[in-house]
């Protein structure tokens, strides 16, 4: 079964009910859906663990997310199961690692069955990647940044390839390359010091200047 993005165009501004796939939910099935018992605890790392299982290669996103973290607090708690598996999060859980922390928010989402917290790992790394980027929107979310004094590159963030504009305008932000300059063998180069001979253009005696 394919999953299609519902809309690549850019998002309205007005409410969820003008999107053409809204369907209002009623009360009962909302609950169902939006854990209103939702708990978010602080539990010593040591206690959380890995899912050895994983297949989602995370190791380039683990210094851009720690730094993030660093930046701008732990806004996102780490999904686990019953057992204090990871169920969602394992880049957060490294980054946390990477900084230090010795206690991390955690959800503990004791509801799930096996089956459905493998096929949570699975939706949670795979749902992202359906959606796109403005390029239009984000040159203008990065030249503001920018412009405002943020230095988006300590969070190692690489928007490069997106578009043709953005390449320009991250070429046109890189520091400049440092000159070139060939080694050069000092026993070749005259002293700065040293007084070259000169010849008399009317009798041709050459002489060094005092």
């Amino acid at each position: 079964m394919s999953v299609q993005p519902l809309c690549r165009k850019r998002p309205s501004t007005g409410s969820a009910a003008d999107h053409p796939d809204y369907r209002p939910k009623r009360d009962r099935e909302c609950s169902e859906i939006v854990k209103t018992d939702l708990k978010v605890i602080l539990c010593d790392i040591d206690t959380i663990h890995p899912y050895p299982g994983n297949p989602r290669k995370t190791a380039a996103a683990v210094l851009p997310v720690a730094e993030s973290i660093r930046q701008f607090g732990f806004r996102q708690p780490i999904v686990v199961d019953a057992d204090r598996v990871i169920v969602a999060g394992h880049v957060r859980y490294q980054a946390a690692f990477t900084l230090g922390l010795q206690k991390i928010p955690v959800h503990i989402a004791a509801d799930l069955t096996p089956a459905q917290a493998r096929a949570y790992r699975l939706a949670d790394n795979k749902t992202g990647e359906y959606a796109e980027w403005d390029c239009d929107l984000l040159e203008k979310e990065l030249a503001s940044l920018r412009t405002d004094g943020y230095d988006l590159d300590a969070l190692g963030l690489d928007f490069s390839g997106l578009s043709a504009a953005l390449d320009k305008m991250e070429a046109d932000l890189a520091p400049p390359a440092p000159p070139d300059f060939a080694p050069v063998d000092a026993s070749t180069q005259p002293r700065l010091d040293q007084k070259k001979p000169v010849t008399c253009p009317e009798c041709g005696h050459v002489f060094v200047p005092a």
